[in-house]
């Protein structure tokens, strides 16, 4: 947590506000539903940045064009501010509405919060890959002649080729717009 005072973790669970036990992943339902989009409950630790302030928050459901989240304490909130999820995932929100704790968030920009988390996952995955660096493991083992065994160097070689199609496989997935095709 950010250490602000009043941070959800320093705030007991509500007490009879009437919100309804609910298992994660089932659909949330409002009095009112005026959504483009299906929202589904959840639980995930973020954060609101304002500025150069990170106001700690709970995503309390999410859909493929907005959330609702959770604050510790009543907050003014600006029309505009930049939501962090617990994995690094920035996304980029505008206020529908702010009642009490709660707030509404539409996402600004192409794409859906999906498409967003998926780009992060991939680049996490593709810094993860560059950081094992495989490709200097093939050098060393070459420049030690692959110690004169050949089942060494066709297995290196093996290694080197698959990660080049792996690393341009999920090149894609990192960029805007990309979906993988359906098989």
């Amino acid at each position: 947590m950010s250490g602000f005072p009043g941070a959800i973790a320093e705030i007991p669970p509500p007490r009879g506000e009437g919100l309804p036990e609910v298992p994660a992943g089932a659909p949330a339902t409002t009095p009112r539903e005026n959504r483009r989009a299906k929202r589904s409950r959840v639980l995930k630790g973020a954060q609101i940045i304002r500025g150069d302030t990170a106001v700690d928050c709970i995503v309390s459901d999410i859909s493929a064009t907005g959330v609702r989240v959770r604050l510790g304490f009543p907050l003014p909130l600006p029309e505009q501010v930049v939501l962090r999820l617990r994995d690094g995932t920035r996304l980029a929100l505008r206020r529908r509405w702010s009642r009490g704790l709660e707030a509404g968030f539409q996402l600004e920009g192409t794409g859906s919060i999906a498409d967003v988390e998926r780009r992060s996952r991939a680049t996490a995955i593709h810094q993860a890959l560059q950081a094992a660096a495989p490709g200097e493991v093939v050098r060393l083992l070459g420049a030690s002649w692959f110690f004169g065994d050949e089942e060494l160097r066709r297995a290196a070689e093996s290694i080197e080729a698959a990660y080049a199609r792996l690393e341009a496989a999920l090149r894609p997935h990192m960029r805007a717009g990309m979906m993988p095709e359906e098989s």
